[in-house]
């Protein structure tokens, strides 16, 4: 079995109550035996609850900036043998190692222009000083976008539809606004996502299942 081992679980969430969403939606519907079958996991080896581990997540509601923990659930898998292999359960609206929601970053890809201000040019609002500055949300953004970039998850994506339609993907992007976004790689697979699933809103949170972000 690879390793690390992490799995993405779609799962849906009303970020107007997304704590109580993330637990009843998601922690509560971590079902093993799919896991397993995902997984291809033998059914001679046993999958247990293994615990896990909380983590800060930061996440808009109405351009309002919201922090919270969220738990990240961790099995163990029991080989015949006596193997422990541990996975790590995520799901799609967050990235390893990155506090930012998919949602949140998605936001900022395709509305910030270089030279702006994440605060003050109003993309998002924080009323209750959650930070200082605009620095953690520009470093993980721009983590998103190197991996963009080195992974070419646009060109992934592109390819991935002309296999499967025999017939080339159909995206349109505004050079000019596209060489004045902050973050282009994420816009540009962004775009892409958009014309692949048909849909204007939660793409990179789509994508995160087919690609694994960062992981």
């Amino acid at each position: 079995m690879k390793k690390p081992i992490n799995i993405i679980l779609q799962v849906k969430v009303n970020y107007n109550s997304f704590e109580k969403d993330y637990q009843n939606n998601f922690l509560d519907q971590i079902n093993l035996d799919k896991i397993k079958d995902d997984l291809d996991i033998a059914d001679i080896d046993r999958l247990i609850f293994n615990g896990g581990w909380y983590r800060k997540f930061y996440y808009l509601v109405d351009n309002i900036l919201h922090k919270t923990d969220i738990f990240i659930r961790k099995l163990n898998c029991i080989t015949k043998n006596g193997e422990n292999h541990y996975i790590s359960v995520w799901p799609q609206i967050v990235i390893k190692y990155n506090p930012l929601s998919v949602d949140l970053i998605e936001y900022m890809a395709i509305n910030v222009r270089k030279g702006e201000d994440i605060f003050l040019n109003k993309h998002i609002n924080d009323p209750d000083f959650i930070l200082d500055c605009e620095d953690l949300l520009h470093y993980y953004c721009l983590r998103t976008e190197t991996a963009c970039e080195l992974n070419n998850f646009s060109a992934s994506l592109n390819a991935a539809y002309t296999k499967n339609y025999n017939q080339v993907l159909n995206v349109f992007v505004n050079q000019k606004l596209f060489i004045n976004m902050r973050y282009p790689e994420i816009y540009l697979l962004h775009k892409t996502g958009q014309a692949y699933q048909g849909s204007s809103s939660m793409v990179l949170s789509y994508l995160n299942l087919v690609f694994e972000f960062l992981r």
